[in-house]
């Protein structure tokens, strides 16, 4: 077993095969019929996580808030629910993408929610735009030599709030989709390490273990710029 470092380097014995390649592919970036499939299994998976992450994240009605990798577009639901200024997010996936355009159609009528389609080198909106932003079970898929991480910390307001959660390498070990070539795996403390690489104060930095149904073991982290 190789060991990995704090950017995430993968932790598996051996290549998975072309099938659990592909799913772990379709996680990444969901497209096609068998994206969709993926997004329901997305939104049924992310629900203890998107809950805790939202509880954490402390929306009040002036925020603007940005998720990052939104998929089928659940907690950007719970978002606009919360009556927060503009909700904003930004996926990978022309397919999650579209549906969640269709979900939040009214919503982005009325100009209180934003969807873009693209990769974070690419985000369409200005620095220090948000109060606050969100990723569960995105972190996986970011590259932090390419400075996805520090984009995000640009993206904030001063005293913004970025709130993620990700499985820990001890969990995603056991999956067999989730190789080195679709998914950087971390624990707890290398993505705290990275999130310091990327320009966040570790003063800044708190994370917390969580416990899920079926032996899961994730982590959340809030920064602060």
């Amino acid at each position: 077993m190789t060991s990995p470092g704090i950017d995430g380097a993968p932790g598996h014995e051996a290549a998975p095969s072309p099938l659990w390649s592909a799913i772990g592919a379709q996680l990444r970036q969901p497209e096609g019929i068998r994206g969709a499939v993926i997004g329901r299994l997305m939104a049924l998976a992310n629900a203890g996580p998107n809950r805790r992450a939202l509880a954490a994240l402390g929306v009040v009605p002036e925020d603007r808030v940005l998720e990052v990798g939104f998929g089928p577009g659940g907690a950007l639901a719970t978002l606009a629910g919360c009556g927060v200024a503009k909700v904003c997010g930004l996926d990978p996936s022309h397919r999650m993408v579209s549906a969640a355009r269709r979900r939040h159609r009214r919503l982005i009528e009325s100009g209180r929610m934003e969807l873009a389609h693209g990769a974070l080198p690419l985000m369409p909106w200005a620095d220090e735009a948000f109060d606050k932003i969100l990723l569960v079970n995105v972190l996986y898929f970011l590259d932090p030599a390419r400075g996805d991480l520090s984009i995000l910390r640009r993206a904030l307001r001063p005293a913004g709030r970025l709130v993620l959660y990700a499985t820990d390498r001890v969990t995603m070990q056991r999956w067999r989709f989730a190789g080195p070539e679709t998914h950087r795996t971390y624990t707890a403390q290398e993505c705290v390490a990275v999130l310091a690489r990327a320009g966040f104060e570790e003063t800044a930095i708190r994370s917390a273990e969580l416990r899920f149904p079926f032996g899961i073991k994730g982590f959340l982290v809030t920064a602060y710029r």
